[in-house]
Order: C-alpha cells, then sequence, then structure tokens
C-alpha cells in the first residue's frame, strides 16, 4: 500500500473508530497509535515491552527541552 492510501485507510477507521493493530516500522505509523508494542525476548523477563506513543508536537517539545 502507498504511504498516501495509508493515511487515508488510517483517518477513515479512526473516525469510524474502529480499534487498529499494526505491524510495521515505518515511522508514519505511530501517529495513528497510542501504544506501540515492542517485542524483544532477549532484553525483558515478560519478552516484551509497552511503549506509550505521545503526540508529535509533545515529543518535539519534550525533545526541545531536553539537555
Amino acid at each position: 500500500m502507498s504511504a498516501d492510501g495509508e493515511v487515508v485507510l488510517y483517518r477513515a477507521c479512526m473516525r469510524q473508530g474502529i480499534t487498529m493493530l499494526s505491524i510495521g516500522h515505518r515511522p508514519a505509523l505511530r501517529q495513528f497509535h497510542q501504544f506501540i508494542v515492542h517485542f524483544d525476548g532477549a532484553t525483558t523477563p515478560k519478552g516484551w515491552r509497552l511503549e506509550e506513543v505521545r503526540p508529535e508536537a509533545d515529543a518535539r517539545a519534550g525533545a526541545a527541552s531536553s539537555p
């Protein structure tokens, strides 16, 4: 699927209140999700960890204020 088609699809799903699960590595997918599950069996006891996705504006502000 093209990047443009992906944006159209994800936005349509969000408008309809559809819960989405993506399997991918494209950074552009972050904007459509609230959490990322990282499967990293060797580095955590559970074999996975949960990362909360911050909106891009918040992430940029946090990075700008970091030392």
